[in-house]
């Protein structure tokens, strides 16, 4: 995939790094990614990404997005992706199920507070096929709901979407098989090794 990275990021906002769109991209080709599923969109970096790899196996993103921005919408339409996502305007649980197809990636990146992530996770795995890959963004706790939290900053302070991970992890079967460290951002992708 030929992309100007620097480019996107800009078009987007500066609201990704390098490092998670990256990521993105080997998250996909580890699960052959078809069909995907994007929970939160902003300016539209993260969508552009998913949306070219869904293109290049002639598939489809679905992007879940409460309030979305022109800007995501512009930017799908620059890169020439506006025949290969659909943009549902609702918040993700509210989302009826099967109004998404089964889903090869899922990638979480709406509310990074400790709640959300985790109804968001368990809402739409189900989706997931066995083999596919579930994505969280913002691990590296430098998100306004971290900000918010009473300890944030001080040694041994968790982000919260590390403490939905590890909660996660107690129960279900997920492998790491990749991760990003950005400082304002980071991501870690998990593969679906067994019905949950």
């Amino acid at each position: 995939m030929d992309i100007d990275y620097n480019q996107l990021i800009k078009d987007s906002n500066n609201r990704i790094a390098v490092e998670d769109l990256q990521l993105l991209e080997r998250a996909c080709d580890h699960c052959r990614a078809k069909t995907i599923l994007e929970i939160g969109s902003a300016d539209g970096g993260s969508s552009v990404i998913l949306s070219l790899k869904a293109k290049e196996r002639a598939g489809h993103l679905y992007c879940l997005e409460p309030r979305p921005r022109q800007r995501m919408i512009d930017n799908m339409g620059r890169y020439g992706l506006a025949d290969f996502y659909t943009l549902i305007a609702q918040p993700s649980p509210w989302v009826a199920f099967d109004a998404v197809p089964d889903i090869d990636l899922l990638f979480i990146d709406g509310r990074h507070d400790l709640r959300w992530c985790l109804v968001d996770y368990h809402y739409w795995q189900p989706k997931v096929r066995v083999g596919g890959v579930i994505v969280f963004h913002d691990t590296s706790g430098h998100c306004q709901e971290d900000r918010r939290q009473p300890g944030y900053g001080r040694p041994g302070y968790k982000p919260l979407v590390q403490r939905a991970i590890d909660i996660i992890l107690t129960t279900d079967p997920l492998r790491m098989v990749d991760s990003s460290q950005a400082p304002n951002g980071g991501a870690i992708a998990f593969e679906k090794t067994e019905p949950i």
